[in-house]
């Protein structure tokens, strides 16, 4: 993090300044906070943290088969799925599982896509906006997605944008398109006029980046920014940067001296025993959360607000007695309610049936595994993945 651009007073206009203070040292809000995970003590199973309040799973029935969920949002009584590799679609349901609408615009004309890269709800305008990166367009949608409201083009060529108050923020993903102006996150009007960047890109990692990362989060009206190899959360508003939380690994941090592009084989060993980053979080009521990848496990760092506790916890099966005797599931998604993960069919069949080649689950989990088909009647391996949705405390 070196310059940022500020956003004079009076006009649009771009001019460079640093992000930092007199000393050298990053902008910190007033109540900036660093929390230390102690990653040498052993991590508690996620539910015995006090996070998780309740479990529901559902069953996404439609005609198309799809795998892969790079982004789910849900709003309201929808939630949207976003599948960028096999069918370049945006799946619509109500929270029951019922199949509501399929965006599926993949083309060249003036209301399609070239390449779905994100997708956002616009909760002032009530509009579901689809980020098209390859040709600049942010497509606007009714929330039941049936019918196109407009389409902007956008002032480049973003990996993601994120509606915020009067206008936007884009992300670029390390993408430099302009050698004068290499940042990675922009601040647009609602007329995608440029009106500050952040970020400068490290020349080392100009069009290469993380995939899977959610950069931008949202609780009450701050909008938070996440960057791999940096343990801050950032804070934008009103054209102004500032760290809000530090997350303290201790000897487990990704060391400074790496944080320049390496191959791969350069960094082998520090990927396995250090955490280079968070791809990850979000603040609620309670709460902070994130999730990192350490020793290649995917762990989540949980701060408790209210009893200024932090502690780590790994996703495992959920605990005798309790829910479906099922795996957490991949994560793909968090909001200030909702934790959302998806689970492949076939472990839910085995988890229907009772067992597999290697268990028998019935002896231990036969409650869990008729609470199960009493849910499901019929369960395929050859479904669509199943979604579960953990309510927050």
């Amino acid at each position: 993090m070196k310059q940022i651009l500020l956003l004079t007073a009076c006009i649009i206009a771009v001019y460079g300044c640093s992000i930092k203070e007199e000393d050298g040292t990053l902008k910190k809000s007033k109540t900036h906070k660093t929390i230390k995970f102690d990653l040498k003590q052993k991590p508690v199973s996620i539910h015995k943290t006090g996070l998780i309040k309740s479990m529901d799973i559902i069953s996404l029935h439609c005609e198309d088969v799809f795998d892969r969920m790079e982004k789910i949002i849900g709003y309201k009584n929808r939630i949207y799925i976003f599948d960028w590799e096999q069918t370049y679609s945006v799946y619509i349901f109500d929270t029951l599982g019922k199949h509501i609408n399929t965006i599926s615009r993949h083309g060249q004309g003036p209301e399609e896509y070239a390449q779905i890269s994100d997708i956002d709800v616009d909760t002032v305008n009530s509009t579901l906006n689809i980020l098209s990166r390859m040709d600049k367009k942010l497509l606007k949608f009714d929330l039941d997605g049936k019918r196109c409201l407009g389409v902007e083009r956008t002032a480049m060529a973003f990996t993601k944008m994120y509606k915020i108050k009067d206008g936007y923020l884009g992300y670029v993903a390390n993408d430099i398109w302009d050698k004068e102006k290499p940042y990675n996150v922009w601040q647009l009007s609602e007329k995608q006029e440029v009106k500050a960047s952040f970020f400068e890109i490290d020349k080392t990692w100009h069009s290469k980046s993380f995939p899977g990362y959610t950069v931008f989060s949202c609780f009450k009206d701050k909008i938070y920014y996440i960057t791999p190899m940096d343990f801050n959360i950032y804070s934008i508003k009103d054209g102004k940067v500032f760290v809000e939380y530090t997350f303290d690994f201790g000897d487990y941090t990704w060391p400074p001296h790496l944080k320049e592009y390496k191959a791969p084989n350069e960094t082998f060993e520090y990927r396995h025993s250090k955490v280079y980053g968070f791809d990850n979080f979000q603040e609620t009521d309670k709460w902070l959360i994130t999730r990192f990848l350490h020793k290649g496990q995917y762990q989540i760092g949980i701060y408790d607000k209210i009893m200024d506790t932090a502690c780590v916890a790994h996703i495992v099966d959920s605990p005798d007695g309790e829910y479906f005797i099922i795996s957490f599931g991949e994560i793909v998604g968090i909001d200030e309610t909702t934790i959302y993960a998806k689970l492949d069919a076939q472990w839910v069949k085995d988890a229907w049936v009772g067992k597999n080649q290697y268990v028998d689950f019935c002896p231990k989990h036969g409650e869990q595994i008729e609470r199960l088909r009493k849910k499901f009647p019929v369960v395929s391996e050859e479904d669509n993945p199943y979604l579960l949705i953990y309510k927050i405390n």
